[in-house]
């Protein structure tokens, strides 16, 4: 923290990398666009930078940023969409509880770290990954669209849920 509220960039692009995939996804879950999402996420880093000198912790740091992100998605909704009728309330309308924004902050932190151990795999355990848990596709599908064997499917399957049970620390 002491080189981010200096002013040092590598600083700061530690503190990117590890807090805008969360991020992203917890304003998708506000916004429902991509693209603005990346946009506010960017937006409060540049406010972070901005106010640097003030963040001593990274806890701290954390809380601002998801409080930046949450408030600037409730107003791209407000202002953005350009939907006159939405309520004043709308955080209590997208938010119905304080669960609701737990949840979503909770996500978006499983989803980050998931994020990050993603990376720690092959290009192709990843790619495998991907198309059997999140896309559904069985191990015979995998192999035809790769055009590599099931075996090796199924090998890089198991490389890499190894590799992440060792980031979770299962």
């Amino acid at each position: 923290m002491d080189g981010f509220r200096a002013g040092q960039h590598n600083c700061f692009t530690d503190v990117f990398n590890l807090f805008y995939a969360s991020l992203c996804y917890y304003s998708l879950k506000i916004t429902q666009d991509q693209a603005a999402s990346e946009d506010i996420v960017e937006d409060s880093f540049i406010k972070i930078w901005e106010r640097r000198d003030i963040f001593f912790e990274i806890n701290v740091l954390k809380s601002y940023l998801y409080t930046t992100v949450r408030n600037a998605s409730l107003s791209w909704i407000k202002k953005d969409r350009n939907i006159i009728s939405l309520p004043q309330n709308i955080d209590q309308v997208v938010f119905s509880d304080e669960y609701d924004s737990f949840k979503y902050i909770i996500g978006s932190e499983v989803y980050n770290k998931l994020h990050r151990a993603l990376k720690q795999l092959s290009p192709q355990g990843k790619q495998i990954i991907k198309m059997i848990f999140f896309e559904g596709k069985n191990t015979r599908c995998v192999a035809n669209e790769l055009g590599i064997s099931q075996s090796t499917v199924k090998t890089q399957k198991g490389r890499s849920i190894s590799t992440l049970k060792k980031s979770f620390n299962i």
